[in-house]
């Protein structure tokens, strides 16, 4: 036997071990099914180059043995874009009957075609054995265009997998099947379409010898990667992958050896950034950094510790740290899982709950005494929240350092059944974990959480974009419903696509949140307490102008719904109004309650009680700009009002709002110096002077408040 003969031999017999091989590891996977009839595809073709490329066969000879082959090369394109749409988990395409008709019809004409003499016609005598001719007929290039359109849709699924893809070990396949398939092909399109063009005859065609480049990238696969099968190894790798914490891999010399994908969200380094790194550089500096350093050289646990580490661009991220130890079976280190939790925001929020206490405290304090059983009860309300707070934090279940060890339940579904469930899952339902494994999911799902818990998985399955974290409620065994919530995501398990959910208990939770939200509600009626005892000092003051503030404050807030306005913006204005005359506190009672002209030095001090309110309130962080409707609230749109004169375009809303519902209630009341208007002569008043000293939109919305919807004072 001479070269080429036995070149195509031993390829024929790689082809026929390797579809045996990968049949054998999983004959129930369609990856591994569809696999090897593409091995077999590439055997036959390889089978007829043995007759073919001999030069002592004749010419007969190879005519018979190339129609043998053509049964792998007319059909080896379709079985590979048919591998490429079940690698890349196309379940939905995969249904579609049209698929199959396009996937094998073109096949079957090429091959009739080929047996008919469409294809290659004669065949010519080499010094290798012989080559073939192609027709001039058009069936030669619509074999080239069939050729390259199919490599070239499997080239596009490949390439937008492996962008979609998130785990790590899929990529790495991809790359493999990509490259090793480029290459062989590119070198097989040499040797049988480009060389016999150019008439070069001292090469036979080989394309089926080069593919082994390909079966050997496969190869490698499955020895590098586990390509075709799961293992423990992967599977955990996946799980990691798709933490919502950060995950640090540490050797036993504190280096950095891996990080999960929330580890590179966090901090905004790339993975090369942080591998084989010291873990040191991620730490801030400071007394507990070298505590933690320490702890970890000495192979002890960190729980729960709360401390500041660096991202990229020294930017301060504030988590919550813990790490354990990992020994070998001889009783040394290995190395060191660490996981941190982000708690930057809690963090901020605490710090502005504390600045703002402090802040209130003091000005509670210097303002007036009247208001000291309120700041009371505002510091026993704080004490309470961060009680609370206290409380939710030692309530968090934490992430223990590996899979089995954590403290959420992590199952994983395939088919509608539970594959897979770590030892937490029996903490949540009572039942033992290998009676939960081959049931439905469902059976541990609420009545009234069954439709969207099977309407996620059902539409993640099909790969359509279903958010990933929901909440529904489970049944224990004893019959209990505990609200959790599930992140889930699209992993591949034995070979197929299945969904990994990862449960957390959220009872206490749900129940602190609703201690948060009677702790913030008792903070607004402080508030509200705070204001209306402001409002009491005022009016002490000035008997003559007594419920003027809160008359004035329910026209506000209803100009304020009028308008469109909203919520706690029209409960800002409503504030706002019910202490604007605050300032005048400031300003003698003789004058205040004067019944004849004021002269200008006394029109003087009650003009500047606008300022001396925006003073006593400015340091106030209330949740509204309060201070800032009362320094506005006599300012007038062509600025001709006080006490800064400023125009429309630099004037609050709000202020205008509540500037005209004081005009209005004022020219309504009684007053030392002159009797009561009316209501006519007040509509009068802002009609006249609409879009010159008053807002045209705020006019207008109050005239139907008064004319169309009978609003009364």
């Amino acid at each position: 036997m001479t070269f080429w003969p036995f070149l195509h031999f031993f390829s024929f017999l790689i082809y026929v071990l390797l579809s045996l091989y990968v049949i054998y590891k999983n004959p129930r996977s369609p990856l591994n099914r569809v696999g090897s009839v593409l091995f077999l595809s590439f055997a036959l073709w390889s089978f007829g180059g043995i007759f073919l490329h001999n030069p002592h066969a004749t010419k007969e000879t190879a005519r018979l043995f190339e129609n043998i082959a053509a049964l792998g090369w007319c059909s080896f394109t379709s079985f590979f874009l048919w591998f490429i749409i079940i690698f890349t988990g196309k379940k939905a395409l995969l249904k579609k009957k049209l698929l199959y008709f396009a996937l094998f019809i073109p096949p079957v004409i090429f091959l009739y075609k080929q047996w008919t003499n469409f294809l290659i016609t004669d065949y010519i005598s080499r010094p290798y054995g012989y080559s073939g001719v192609w027709s001039t007929s058009i069936w030669p290039y619509i074999y080239y265009v069939y050729f390259f359109l199919f490599f070239g849709i499997s080239f596009y699924l490949l390439g937008r997998f492996f962008k979609e893809t998130d785990s790590p070990l899929m990529k790495k396949r991809v790359a493999i099947i990509y490259l090793t398939t480029v290459f062989s092909l590119v070198l097989g399109s040499i040797t049988d379409i480009i060389l016999p063009r150019l008439n070069a005859i001292s090469v036979p065609d080989i394309a089926d010898v080069f593919g082994l480049i390909w079966a050997f990238g496969i190869i490698y696969a499955i020895a590098r990667y586990k390509f075709l099968a799961i293992t423990p190894s992967n599977a955990a790798e996946n799980i990691i992958s798709t933490m919502t914490d950060c995950l640090i891999l540490l050797d036993d010399k504190g280096s950095i050896t891996t990080v999960n994908k929330a580890t590179l969200e966090l901090l905004r380094y790339s993975r090369s950034d942080l591998e084989g790194a010291p873990v040191a550089r991620l730490i801030i500096e400071g007394p507990e950094k070298w505590t933690i350093l320490q702890k970890i050289s000495k192979g002890k646990g960190i729980s729960d510790h709360d401390h500041i580490f660096r991202a990229k661009g020294d930017r301060p991220v504030q988590v919550i740290f813990s790490s354990s130890v990992l020994w070998d079976g001889s009783g040394n280190i290995v190395g060191t899982v660490c996981i941190l939790k982000d708690i930057t925001d809690r963090k901020s929020w605490e710090d502005n709950l504390q600045h703002a206490r402090d802040e209130l405290e003091e000005r509670v304090k210097v303002r007036t005494a009247d208001l000291i059983t309120a700041n009371e009860q505002l510091q026993k309300e704080i004490a309470q929240r961060e009680k609370i707070d206290k409380t939710l934090h030692e309530s968090q279940e934490k992430y223990s350092t590996l899979v089995e060890k954590g403290n959420d339940a992590i199952i994983i579904i395939q088919d509608g059944v539970v594959k897979f469930a770590n030892s937490k899952m029996k903490e949540f339902t009572g039942i033992e974990v290998d009676r939960v494994i081959g049931r439905s999911f469902l059976e541990f799902v609420c009545p009234d959480s069954q439709k969207l818990a099977a309407e996620r998985y059902k539409r993640r399955m099909a790969g359509e974009e279903v958010p990933n974290r929901y909440e529904i409620n489970v049944i224990t065994k004893d019959g209990k419903h505990i609200p959790v919530e599930v992140s889930a995501s699209l992993i591949e398990y034995e070979g197929r696509s299945a969904s990994m959910s990862i449960i957390r208990d959220m009872t206490k939770r749900k129940q602190t949140e609703e201690e948060l939200k009677r702790s913030y509600k008792q903070l607004e009626r402080v508030i509200e307490n705070i204001i209306n005892a402001m409002a009491s000092i005022v009016e002490a003051r000035d008997p003559y102008t007594a419920g003027h503030q809160a008359r004035v404050a329910e026209l506000a807030s209803a100009l304020a719904e009028e308008m469109g306005l909203k919520g706690e913006r029209v409960k800002g204005i409503r504030m706002a109004a019910f202490i604007h005359d605050i300032g005048k506190i400031s300003v003698p009672g003789e004058i205040l309650s004067k019944p004849g002209r004021l002269s200008e030095y006394e029109l003087g001090l009650i003009k500047a009680h606008a300022q001396m309110g925006y003073d006593i309130l400015k340091n106030i962080e209330f949740p509204w700009p309060i201070a800032q409707i009362v320094l506005q609230h006599h300012e007038r749109i062509n600025g001709s009002g006080y006490p800064q004169g400023i125009f429309e375009k630099k004037l609050l809303l709000d202020a205008e709002i509540l500037s005209i519902a004081d005009v209005v209630e004022a020219m309504t009341s009684h007053r030392p110096y002159r009797p009561a208007l009316g209501l006519d002569k007040a509509l009068e008043e802002i009609t006249q002077k609409r879009g010159t000293l008053y807002r045209p939109d705020v006019v207008d919305a109050c005239l139907r408040l008064f004319n169309e919807k009978g609003f009364k004072i």
